[in-house]
């Protein structure tokens, strides 16, 4: 029995109790009560062999196979990529009660993070990452891990409704737009530049940069912002969450990326040209008082 006939066969048992259990609402004497309960313990047997019959089929399998087979079940439309989409089911069936805005919220995060080749989506390499990455953070083993979210993924009743899904297609290409974005800024976090940057911005070394240290380099830089240095000061200000006119790490990253919007350049090209100003320290009165006027 392959992988597929396995599961096949499981969910049409799972389909054919609820349809049965249905019956019980046309019920019109203990003739037909008698009978319909009759069927429904028929197809509950055979749906509980079924079940164990995955189980079976998944002890016999090499770690390396359970996790193809997991990659192939959450992959619908078997073109050998894991969106964020397909990539919600997931995590709903391993997580009772989860919302579905939650999980695709989670998905776009994850697939962010693991998507090396920037196309928000997770390739069979890519998807190893991540399940390493899962399997670390509960203090597992790959081979439990695998085997728990093979049997949620397949068993579970947790799933999209078909209104979900249908919304989740028509904002397709929004979602992969948010994954790309967000694996920007993951890459840009872990980016040495970045690090050094915030460093050299942070003057007095508390950790947060205020909005007069971000001056620092940022107004050498005219031909990035030829078109103003207010758009500059909008961005700390959109990017300054908590409201209290300092930067956070991720704050300054997202200030840095959208900065790199505003001149469209490349990040790699942006921060070179920051270290290079923020090391000659040259006086910025002019955008400082942009700032304090703002």
């Amino acid at each position: 029995m392959s992988s597929e006939t396995a599961v096949v066969e499981y969910k049409q048992a799972d389909a054919a109790v609820e349809e049965n259990e249905q019956k019980y609402e046309d019920v019109k004497n203990f003739n037909e009560y008698t009978k319909v309960t009759r069927k429904s313990l028929e197809l509950w047997i055979t749906y509980f062999q079924n079940q164990l019959g995955v189980l079976n089929f998944l002890a016999e399998k090499s770690d390396e196979e359970k996790e193809d087979f997991l990659f192939d079940l959450i992959d619908k439309d078997k073109n050998g990529h894991i969106s964020a989409i397909e990539l919600v089911a997931a995590f709903r069936a391993n997580n009772a009660g989860m919302i579905f805005k939650r999980a695709m919220e989670k998905a776009i995060t994850y697939v962010a993070m693991y998507d090396a080749d920037n196309d928000a989506t997770l390739d069979r390499e890519e998807f190893k990452n991540f399940l390493a990455r899962v399997t670390s953070e509960a203090e597992s083993t790959f081979h439990d891990m695998c085997e728990y979210i093979l049997m949620n993924v397949i068993f579970s009743a947790n799933r999209n409704t078909a209104e979900e899904d249908a919304q989740a297609e028509k904002n397709a290409d929004l979602i992969s737009d948010d994954v790309k974005k967000k694996g920007r800024l993951y890459d840009a976090l872990s980016d040495q530049r970045m690090m050094s940057l915030f460093a050299m911005f942070d003057q007095d070394g508390n950790g947060d940069i205020d909005f007069k240290e971000v001056a620092n380099g940022i107004f050498k830089m005219k031909d990035i912002f030829a078109k103003s240095t207010q758009q500059v000061v909008h961005l700390m200000i959109m990017y300054d969450r908590d409201g209290n006119r300092t930067l956070d790490y991720d704050e300054f990253a997202w200030l840095i990326l959208g900065i790199c919007a505003i001149g469209e350049a490349e990040f790699g090209d942006v921060a070179d040209a920051l270290i290079e100003a923020v090391s000659s320290n040259n006086g910025l009165d002019d955008f400082n008082q942009e700032v304090s006027n703002d």
